[in-house]
């Protein structure tokens, strides 16, 4: 049986990466608007958004392998 607090950082873990993956993937992909034009759309939230994801993917990281849990 896994014990919890290794299921737990496995879990802030790829709640980290999802965050930060979802992020990259919506700035990357370009955005129309019902005119056709390009949207321009502000980076700033986003780019804190991958920081965090970064953060929490740390901090899982560092308790999976520290093996002290969450």
């Amino acid at each position: 049986m896994i014990p919890l607090p290794q299921i737990i950082s496995e879990i802030i873990m790829g709640l980290g990466a999802a965050l930060v993956i979802g992020t990259i993937l919506a700035i990357t992909r370009p955005r129309y608007g019902p005119d056709g034009r390009q949207i321009v759309t502000a980076k700033g939230r986003a780019i804190v958004n991958v920081l965090i994801g970064l953060l929490v993917f740390a901090w899982g990281l560092a308790s999976f392998v520290t093996d002290h849990g969450v």
